[in-house]
């Protein structure tokens, strides 16, 4: 009789467990429909549903051009549930890292003006030289900015307005083939020798890490050291184009002149038959200031 009793109990123990487990079950289910019910509407409200992209800034990148990068990153849901358009959960670097993706864009940053918008606000690369195969050859060339980045292949352009760079290696976009010091000392320099003394750069050419030879329209090239202050080797050479023995010197009738040896000057003339005559027993091609 006693066992009979034991065997009840334990019988009425799980019934009593396994009607809390299905209503704590049951309980969790309603809970979590709830919860998904609210972030599914929630998250379509029109009030937090990004619906505007504003675009400011930049020069040459069209502003389309960053829009559709921001429209192609909202399109879409998260887990096939909530909207990439949510104002609370919108995919902001993923935006940045796309818009930073477009060729000449240096930088992006976002903000919101209002709960339906975005606004992006960027900077371009500014392009301040050229870098290419070689002094001959427009094509292939690649903008530098001032840091010396190379950020994007540029058209075969004409004229004096930037110096084309080159190293002896393959222009490739996205490198750093030129210092920032290197870029800043050397378009110093080529602004200098042209204000001063009419002297127009087209060409420079890295020699190692810290040599330059700069070439220039009419023919003729000098040479630089970045070793050395660019005041002294600036001074150097407008001492040297103001002697009287130098006077005659513009591009066309010189090789070099070499400013890499302090105060010690080289000049390597080009000379006719005439000259050559007149100045054979005075006169070497290479002379030293």
């Amino acid at each position: 009789m006693l066992g009979r009793k034991r065997v009840k109990v334990r019988k009425r123990r799980a019934s009593g467990a396994l009607t809390r487990q299905f209503f704590v079950g049951f309980l969790f289910f309603l809970v979590f429909i709830a919860v998904a019910g609210a972030v599914w509407y929630g998250s379509r409200l029109e009030s937090l549903t990004i619906m505007k992209v504003n675009v400011v800034g930049g020069d040459t990148v069209q502003h389309n051009e960053i829009r559709s990068q921001v429209e192609r990153e909202l399109d879409g849901k998260y887990y096939s549930v909530v909207p990439k358009r949510f104002s609370w959960t919108y995919p902001e670097e993923q935006i940045v890292t796309a818009i930073e993706s477009v060729p000449k864009v240096k930088e992006a940053r976002l903000s919101r003006p209002d709960s339906r918008t975005v606004e992006v606000h960027f900077v371009e690369y500014n392009p301040v030289a050229l870098w290419c195969q070689n002094q001959g050859s427009l094509e292939g060339c690649i903008f530098l900015d001032d840091t010396g980045y190379a950020f994007s292949p540029a058209p075969p352009l004409r004229g004096n307005a930037m110096p084309r760079y080159f190293n002896q290696e393959t222009p490739t976009e996205g490198q750093n083939p030129f210092t920032y010091e290197f870029i800043r000392d050397t378009l110093s320099f080529t602004k200098a020798v042209r204000q001063d003394l009419n002297f127009v750069t087209y060409a420079i050419e890295k020699i190692g890490a810290d040599e330059a030879v700069f070439e220039l329209y009419g023919g003729g090239q000098i040479k630089i050291t970045l070793r050395q202050p660019l005041e002294v080797t600036l001074e150097n050479l407008r001492v040297l184009l103001g002697a009287s023995e130098f006077a005659h010197i513009e591009p066309g009738n010189f090789e070099y002149i070499d400013l890499r040896f302090g105060d010690k000057v080289f000049v390597n003339e080009v000379k006719g038959e005439e000259d050559e005559e007149i100045n054979a027993a005075s006169s070497t091609p290479e002379t030293a200031l």
